[in-house]
């Protein structure tokens, strides 16, 4: 089979794309199609997660709040609770 090099609107900017029928331009057509329809949806995928970090950011940060006013808590109840979660939540690192 002969190979066919396509240029892109993606970061990739040449794809090597074996020949298929009916033709090249139409195959090419629907492969941009798909790649926008995936992208598309990873951005969507991205704005909801940051939607949802934000809203739990700012009810931790209320909580903390709330429990700073009424108790004898200083700000360094803030340091330990970083540490302490940290400790219980950090992804674990690994490496090659």
């Amino acid at each position: 089979m002969r190979s066919v090099s396509a240029t892109t609107a993606s970061s990739t900017p040449s794809t090597h794309i074996s020949e298929v029928s009916p033709s090249n331009a139409d195959y090419l057509a629907l492969l941009g199609d798909i790649k926008q329809r995936v992208r598309q949806a990873q951005y969507a995928v991205l704005r909801a997660v940051n939607t949802a970090l934000i809203g739990m950011y700012w009810d931790i940060g209320r909580l903390i709040v709330e429990r700073q006013q009424g108790a004898t808590w200083g700000k360094a109840i803030v340091a330990q609770l970083a540490r302490d979660l940290l400790t219980e939540i950090r992804p674990p690192i690994s490496g090659a």
